[in-house]
């Protein structure tokens, strides 16, 4: 959830986030907290659809931070 174009009604077309969302996770702080916000962000996406990719280039985006898998 770095750089986000908000073109799909309202959502991220990158990774299907809303503005809303985007500033709760921005003020997440602890690794549990936001993990389990990258766990609601999946499943969303596996409503709507079309975002597959975004989980693998998020974690790898992780690791080469040194966030772990999912932070």
């Amino acid at each position: 959830m770095d750089i986000c174009r908000y073109t799909r009604r309202g959502h991220c077309s990158g990774c299907s986030t809303t503005q809303a969302r985007k500033r709760t996770f921005n003020g997440l702080k602890k690794p549990g907290e936001r993990a389990e916000f990258v766990d609601m962000i999946r499943a969303q996406q596996g409503s709507l659809g079309r975002y597959d990719q975004w989980h693998t280039a998020y974690t790898e985006k992780c690791q080469r931070l040194g966030y772990g898998s999912k932070v």
